[in-house]
């Protein structure tokens, strides 16, 4: 799945390295012939890549592609420069026209310096782009010079770790006897913390069913406080566990490390109130840590009637809570959609409401159903698929797209991956392929706004300039990734926020391959404690994406070695 990440980074740069490569001749004296030569040599290897794309399977192609991406990337990155350095001496140049002439002398012997080290990396870089060339001959490819699609016109006017939040989805399908029994089970119990997690694989709708739990009006009545948690860490601090609480409970972040001032200032909000307290998307099963999070929690409030949901794929995460520490009767094991409870989110999805369903939809119905095994996201997902295709395109969608493949984690993983293959290689353009692949970058269920997101791909180079505002460009291509159920809108009173499915964000995270140089490029480090300088040392200089979230701090001088960067994003409250 990587290689098609690979085919779209390659094309988007490649056209970004043409056009400047184009604009730039001429900019810095001794390089014009090297960028000819380039953006020569660039535009004909571009002919290249609609027929590779048809050649995935070949070892020899796919390794071809790798080559050309990395090659590529240093054609970027040495146009940076030469952009960079034409700003600098443009600026330098205007700050000496007061001081003596002798200025002017060494300028101008160091403006030679430089553009003849430049000069000789892009010489270097046409050889190797020259091989490529012929090897791409060798390799059979064949030039098909290829247009990037246009958008669809009625795209047109659209508009730190993992977080998820408590907004309950509309038109749930197939979970309301599920949210009676729980809400039920919520409503009786007379111990002073009770916990039920709810289990199954991913996209199932675990989260969904708690959300709609968390909103019913029954439980509004019955529980003083209301906490919802995010926590999808594979190993979390029980400190972090009390700390994501108390942001909840007092909306503001909380500046202190020490367990015992935290803890009572939970105590304190929640003393005297039975309290409901999500726990969504947990991975650790480690007993110790839960024992200990659970004998402090029923410490701190004597009120009986209190309850944890909490949400895991993870049998031995339910086991834990549940068997050993007796809590409650057991794991609420979320079952399958019904096959008719799927075709109603599939035809919610394709036509509109009251329309009928059309002959072309009735006829692959048994199929679509087998590849949607009960699962609410993979019928949210196919649906999507054949709303964004023509209905000349459905059977071949279903027949021979939606094979499932061979188990690449677990056999519904390897379901929804299929389908989400299927949706990817249908998007419209390179660049919108790679703008979701690279929202792979965040952390998972990481929301943003959509000016935050669009400023990202822009910053990336992903957006393509035409006739349009970026920002407009950028705006149709996030209106397609929801179209196609790749992104999912997150609205409250205030904002509207996007973010990924963990199981979508697991596949746009496995189409960026971390043996490719993908991870030489973009970076993400949480530091509650800081960053050593050895740390910083290990980041390679090449790096054109680095967010850091930090608890400690870092030095200006510790980040001026990354002279690649087009986003670098800092958080934590000591920045």
């Amino acid at each position: 799945m990587a290689d098609a990440a690979i085919s779209a980074t390659v094309k988007v740069v490649l056209g970004t390295v043409i056009s400047i490569a184009a604009d730039r001749v001429g900019m810095v004296l001794g390089v014009k012939a090297e960028l000819k030569r380039l953006s020569k040599t660039a535009a004909t290897i571009q002919g290249f890549l609609a027929d590779a794309d048809g050649k995935m399977h070949s070892p020899e192609v796919r390794d071809w592609l790798k080559e050309l991406e990395d090659e590529v990337f240093k054609a970027d990155n040495v146009l940076d420069e030469l952009h960079y350095d034409n700003l600098r001496r443009e600026v330098k140049y205007r700050n000496q026209l007061t001081k003596k002439k002798v200025c002017f002398f060494f300028s101008f012997f160091n403006a030679i310096g430089f553009s003849s080290s430049l000069a000789s990396r892009i010489r270097d870089i046409n050889t190797n782009l020259k091989r490529i060339n012929q090897q791409a001959n060798d390799l059979g490819l064949v030039i098909k010079y290829q247009i990037e699609a246009a958008l669809p016109a009625d795209a047109a006017g659209a508009t730190a770790s993992r977080q998820t939040d408590s907004i309950v989805v509309p038109n749930v399908v197939g979970r309301a006897g599920d949210e009676s029994k729980i809400v039920e089970m919520l409503l009786t119990s007379e111990k002073v913390l009770s916990v039920i997690p709810i289990t199954g694989p991913g996209g199932l709708g675990k989260t969904t069913l708690a959300k709609s739990v968390y909103n019913n009006p029954k439980i509004d009545g019955h529980f003083g406080q209301k906490i919802w948690v995010c926590v999808a860490k594979e190993h979390i601090k029980i400190i972090e566990l009390f700390k994501l609480i108390l942001v909840q409970l007092t909306q503001d972040e909380v500046k202190v490390d020490d367990r015992e001032v935290i803890v009572k200032k939970i105590g304190e909000k929640l003393k005297g109130q039975r309290y409901f307290l999500v726990l969504d998307d947990v991975w650790d099963h480690d007993q110790g840590l839960w024992d200990d999070y659970f004998n402090t929690l029923m410490g701190l409030n004597e009120t009986k009637g209190s309850w944890c949901l909490l949400t895991t794929r993870r049998v031995p995460v339910a086991d834990v809570v549940s068997t050993h520490l007796k809590m409650n009767s057991g794991p609420y094991f979320l079952g399958k959609l019904s096959c008719d409870e799927c075709w109603s989110i599939i035809k919610g999805k394709v036509m509109s409401a009251g329309e009928e369903v059309p002959e072309e939809l009735e006829a692959l119905k048994k199929q679509i159903l087998g590849r949607c095994d009960g699962l609410p996201l993979a019928a949210k997902l196919i649906g999507s698929l054949l709303l964004n295709s023509g209905k000349e395109e459905w059977q071949s969608i279903v027949e021979e797209g939606l094979i499932v493949e061979e188990s690449l984690l677990n056999e519904y993983q390897s379901q929804i991956n299929q389908i989400l293959k299927v949706s990817f290689d249908n998007l419209s353009s390179p660049s919108v392929k790679k703008c979701f692949a690279y929202c792979s970058i965040f952390p998972q269920d990481t929301e943003l706004g959509e000016d935050e997101l669009i400023q990202h791909w822009i910053a990336e180079g992903f957006v393509l300039k035409n006739n349009r505002v970026t920002e407009e460009t950028g705006g149709e291509y996030l209106r397609i990734l929801l179209q196609n159920s790749l992104l999912e809108k997150v609205e409250d009173e205030v904002s509207t926020y996007y973010k990924m499915h963990d199981l979508v964000h697991d596949f746009a995270k496995s189409i960026l391959n971390p043996e490719s140089s993908n991870q030489d490029r973009y970076l993400a480090l949480d530091s509650s404690e800081g960053l050593e300088e050895n740390t910083i040392r290990t980041i390679p200089a090449s790096i054109r994406t680095l967010f850091l979230h930090l608890e400690g701090g870092i030095s200006t001088d510790m980040l001026l070695r990354f002279k690649c960067l087009h986003v670098l994003k800092l958080s934590g409250y000591d920045v």
